[in-house]
Order: C-alpha cells, then structure tokens, then sequence
C-alpha cells in the first residue's frame, strides 16, 4: 500500500500536472507573502525526490522553483519603495528555515556518501577535479593572517552546491527524447511564475502612475534584473526543444507564443548581459538547425534567422536609445572593472590561496554580511581574489575534465540542457551566477544533465552502466 503511494507519487513528479501545481503554489504564497509555506513545500518536495525516486531530472524545476520563492514584500532586498524586511530576520521564521532547509540537505549528504561508497560515482578524473575545486573553494584564504571565520562558512556552502550535490544527483538523470520533452515542459510551465511576476510588477508602476527610471528599479524580490534576465535566457533551449519536438499543433503554437514572451520579459529586465547573450544564442541555435534539418526546411530556417537577429539587434538598440541601459556602469554601486581590480588587489596580496570570499566585506546595498559576499561579477576574477592562483587552475582544470566527459557522449538531446549550461557559465563572466546560491544549483543540475546517462535508470543495473561509462 505505502509502496504504491510513494510511487504514484513519484511517477507525479515526472509530470506537467506537478509543475502547474507548483505554480499555483508558488504564485499564491508569492503575492500573498506566505514565504514560510513554499519553503516548507519546497523542502518536502525536495527531500521525496532524492529519499523515494529512481530518476531525479525532476530536480531542474524542483531547483527553479526553489530560486524564486521569495516574495517581493517580504524581500531582505527591499520592496518596490526600497523598504527593508525584517521577514527572515524573526526568530520563529529563520529557524524554521534553517529546520526546513537542513532536511534535504542532510539527506543530500548522505545520498551523495552513498553514490561514493558504492561507486555509482567512481573515482573518475572528472569527479577528481570537482573534489580538487571544491576543496579549494572551501579553503578560500586560509593562509590569510586576518582570516575571516565567514570565508569558511561561504565555501562550505559552494562545496555543497558543486560537490556534494553534484554527486548526489549525476548517477540518477537520464536523457532521451521523451523524458527532455517532460524537462522541457516543466521548465515551459514554471516560466509563467517570473513572467506573472514581472507583468505585475511593471502593472503596479503604470497603476501607480511610476515608471521604470532606471534598470536598478527592476525587481520582483527573489531576483533583481540581471537574475531574471539569466533565468529566461538560460531556460529557452528548452522552449527551443518543444517548439521543435512538439507533435501537437496547439502545443507547438503555445511553445512558440511562450518564446515570444520570453523574448519581450527579457527586453523588460534591460540586463545587457541577457541581450548578448540572448542574441549569440539564437545564432549558434539557429546555425545548430540549419546544419540538422533537412534542406527544404533551410531557407525557412535562413529566414527565421534573419528575423531573429533583427530582433536581438532591436532590442539592445530599444534599450540603449530609451537611456534605460549604461553601458559602461552597468548600474551598479561599482562598475565591474572596479569589481575585477580588487580582486586583483586582493590576488597580489594573498596570491597562493587569496584572500578569501570576503575580502571586500559584505554587500552595502542589501546588508546580508553574513551569507553573501560582495562578488567581483566574473569567475576567473573572483577565483584569483578569494582562492589565488590554486583557485583558478583547480578551477580550469575541473572546467577541462567536465567538458571532456560531456563531448564523450553529447547526443542531440543532451544539447539543449549543455547550452543552457554554457549559457549560465558564460552569464557568470558577468556577473555572480555561480556564486548565489540558487545560480550555483541550477548550474549543477544543468551540468548533471549535460552529461547524463540515456538509457532509463534501473535500480539494479546502476552501478553497472556507471562503471561501464566511465571506463570507455
């Protein structure tokens, strides 16, 4: 009985209807301010997926909606006025936080101690290097003589996001058609929760008689123009996949429109990192269809290019010309080439192992000392400002080894989820995607499934098929 519920449930996960539900969810705890409830849901969710499943693709939404669930007044971050709250800083509400949030990761930990005792993760030169960066990461200026005791709390935190988790998800992600087509659709589905949020947002201005002065007033509370400007533009290779794959003319046409207001969100936020890199991802797909679609489709193909690239082209210019955009500054407290020389500094003074993720304080704009650095918006920098010069090779070398083993076994569905994982990577020479918490997430379920297996997980035959792959 309690077994075939648990798999009913589990089969449930792998479906559309779990995302719509999730949406519904998220989206009623977001304007009703209920941070506490899709916390504890999220949790929950999260601990029967890696406790009970025997394929964890579901984690990509699971982690999706795990990013956006903080609501706009109950925001650290300040709300549309700027006002602070103190929401996550009440006794009753950060420790049941904390309860909530130690559940999946205890459970993370153990699945990922698992997968190395019984060598579903074998010790492959690939899993070397993820173990050497995150050790490195963990170690963040150790060597310093002022060493700040919140450094080691940070790279405990990166060392569960690109070590632990990694480990504890890669065995258990597969890739066929058809199970890209239901990651493709969660994905489609949970895009509505940060399209509803940002209409609304931009509604209360006109309905207040406001305007957006400036990219800096673009935020939704869990996500500020650069965050969501990432997340759309990461997850259209999937929208790409339904538009492609979908047989049904109605869903197809809703894949397309689903595209289309994407695109108009993304030129919403004015995150030019988002317009350059939304508009070299249309030219390396578009060129990735043109090359796999037969020739009478090419001059479509050759068209819809053109259109696409107008489009990319029109939107950066919209952009610039309205003054929303500076190019320069990029809005910010510091311009990102203020960022890169400190942490020059930094790697001058501490070269071997740096000086630690916190070595230019806290971030004065949000006042969250204690979890959140002020990051330097690009990897290489920040690797040679917090970890040294062991950092960035630990850090070259784990980027060499991963996509070494991806090319060994890139089929064409594997494609989409490894351009959306070098979309997130490019993204972060930006900005500090792989090193926010969720960003760092959403990178390491992507990266699981740029190297997935593609053959259905089976319990008994696991550890089998993870031996055979890492021994060709």
């Amino acid at each position: 009985m309690i077994k075939n519920i648990i798999a009913k449930i589990s089969d449930f996960f792998d479906t559309s209807f779990f995302s719509i539900a999730l949406v519904v969810i998220e989206l009623c705890c977001y304007f009703l301010s209920l941070d506490l409830a899709i916390i504890i849901i999220l949790s929950l969710c999260i601990s029967f997926a890696f406790l009970f499943k025997h394929n964890l693709n579901c984690t990509l939404v699971l982690f999706l909606f795990l990013s956006s669930m903080i609501s706009l007044k109950n925001s650290p971050s300040g709300d549309s006025n700027g006002v602070q709250s103190l929401y996550y800083f009440q006794p009753q509400i950060y420790i049941t936080c904390i309860v909530f949030a130690s559940i999946p990761v205890l459970i993370i930990i153990i699945k990922a101690v698992e997968n190395l005792i019984t060598k579903k993760v074998p010790f492959s030169p690939f899993i070397i290097s993820a173990l050497t960066f995150g050790l490195v990461v963990l170690l963040n200026g150790c060597f310093r003589n002022e060493y700040n005791p919140l450094d080691l709390m940070f790279g405990l935190f990166m060392f569960f996001f690109f070590v632990v988790l990694l480990i504890a998800i890669v065995p258990y992600v597969f890739i066929d058609k058809d199970s890209l087509l239901t990651i493709s659709r969660q994905v489609s589905i949970y895009l509505l929760v940060p399209i509803v949020e940002i209409f609304v947002y931009y509604l209360g201005f006109i309905i207040n008689g406001n305007s957006i002065t400036t990219r800096l007033d673009v935020f939704v509370g869990w996500g500020n123009r650069n965050t969501l400007g990432m997340l759309f533009t990461v997850m259209l290779p999937f929208i790409f996949y339904l538009i492609k794959k979908e047989e049904s003319k109605i869903f197809k046409s809703l894949a397309i429109s689903l595209l289309v207001i994407v695109l108009s969100c993304i030129a919403l936020c004015f995150s030019i990192q988002a317009y350059i890199f939304v508009f070299f991802l249309l030219v390396i797909y578009l060129f990735f269809l043109f090359k796999t679609s037969e020739n009478k489709n090419k001059k479509n193909f050759g068209i819809a290019s053109g259109l696409l690239l107008f489009v990319g082209f029109s939107l950066f210019f919209a952009g610039y010309l309205t003054g929303k955009i500076d190019v320069f500054g990029f809005g910010s407290t510091k311009s990102r080439f203020d960022l890169w020389t400190d942490a020059l500094d930094s790697f001058t003074n501490f070269p071997m192992f740096g000086g630690g993720f916190f070595f230019l304080g806290g971030d004065p704009e949000i006042e969250l000392y204690s979890i959140m650095p002020y990051c330097c918006h690009n990897t290489f920098f920040e690797l040679l400002g917090a970890c040294g010069l062991f950092g960035l090779i630990a850090y070259v070398f784990y980027r060499f080894t991963s996509f070494k083993r991806i090319f060994s076994d890139l089929t064409i569905e594997k494609f989409y989820p490894f351009l959306a994982l070098c979309l997130i990577i490019l993204m972060s020479l930006f900005d500090i995607h792989l090193f926010d918490f969720f960003g760092s997430a959403l990178y390491t379920v992507l990266l699981c499934l740029s190297m997935a297996k593609t053959s259905k997980y089976k319990e008994e035959t696991n550890c089998n098929l993870q031996l055979e792959e890492n021994s060709q």
